[in-house]
């Protein structure tokens, strides 16, 4: 999608984390994200999944390579996990995936919460971290996700700051991004009186 022509990213008064509420805490909630490498997932082999750590949840990206891609590190498919040691036991999509010419590759997320997470909340946290992922990167996958914009869902909306930390994705991965946010295309001001 081009950039929206003539807008401008409105004045917050703040850097996102000095947005507080009423109370004095964070508006954005941050979380840290640190991908691994991407490992060799082979066609007959298990979901190389050492990567995870101990974590209330993990984001995961499958990416493929194939010497006619435009691009490296294709990222196929976003997907989330709150027992990512099981997660790989069905995945129709993963299998589809793996089963395209070329070569599929598993990166695991493991995601950093601050201390204001609720633990009956993780999975409601990290549905909205997946869908705007989802629309950050914006390949043509998960199709469901493309629906609704992130947080406008029957749990409502959360303000998210997400730093990127670890693998790249060859500069396909943003290193941060602030949801929601607010762009505005100004009118001519005329505020200004003459002399």
């Amino acid at each position: 999608m081009p950039v929206p022509i003539g807008f401008k990213i409105a004045d917050f008064g703040s850097e996102i984390g000095g947005l507080q509420n009423g109370a004095g805490h964070p508006i954005f909630k941050q979380v840290t994200i640190d991908w691994c490498e991407p490992k060799q997932w082979a066609r007959d082999g298990g979901a190389p999944i050492d990567a995870a750590e101990n974590s209330l949840g993990h984001v995961y990206a499958i990416v493929r390579e194939h010497h006619k891609a435009k691009t490296r590190q294709n990222i196929a498919y976003i997907g989330i996990s709150q027992k990512i040691e099981t997660r790989f036991y069905i995945h129709p999509k993963a299998e589809e995936i793996r089963s395209l010419r070329g070569q599929a590759y598993l990166s695991i997320g493991n995601i950093a919460f601050g201390k204001w997470t609720h633990q009956k909340s993780v999975l409601k946290y990290i549905n909205d971290i997946e869908h705007i992922l989802i629309w950050a990167i914006d390949p043509d996958f998960n199709e469901k996700k493309m629906y609704s914009l992130p947080g406008f869902g029957q749990n409502g909306v959360r303000a998210w700051h997400i730093i990127n930390t670890g693998h790249r994705f060859a500069g396909r991965m943003p290193r941060e991004i602030t949801y929601p946010w607010m762009i505005l295309k100004p009118g001519r001001d005329r505020s200004l009186k003459k002399a």
